[in-house]
């Protein structure tokens, strides 16, 4: 299936899309996903699984009239990637253009973990293990 930076690059590349269904072929049935989307809707727990992931992109919909994440920098550390880059979003007449990041654990060709941060500088510094990142 590739390597595990091509898996999670793949995945933005469904989200771009869209694409539930590639999204389910590229997770692991068990995944935890943690999101700022998540906080907008009130949610402070993790999506699971394909439900969770069905239930993300519904959610996505429904908060934002426009989400787009590009991740700019790909650095693998032992088992975690950490992707660094912008998220473009709109919400009525909010407009954000801000810095992000993301955590994501690959095992056995599939996503198990993700976890989005709200700036790049965020998730570089848990990935360091900075206290109160993680």
């Amino acid at each position: 299936m590739g390597t595990d930076v091509e898996i999670v690059r793949r995945a933005y590349a469904a989200f771009a899309r869209r694409d539930l269904d590639r999204m389910l072929e590229l997770v692991d049935p068990q995944i935890e996903f943690w999101t700022v989307t998540a906080e907008e809707t009130g949610r402070d727990e993790p999506y699971l699984g394909a439900d969770g992931m069905r239930r993300y992109f519904a959610d996505a919909d429904a908060v934002w009239d426009e989400l787009r994440l590009v991740p700019h920098v790909f650095e693998s550390r032992g088992d975690l990637i950490v992707a660094t880059g912008r998220v473009y979003a709109r919400r009525g007449g909010q407009v954000i253009d801000s810095s992000a990041g993301w955590h994501w654990r690959v095992r056995d060709g599939r996503i198990v973990y993700g976890r989005v941060f709200r700036s790049g500088e965020e998730a570089l510094a848990a990935a360091n293990g900075a206290p109160g990142t993680t």
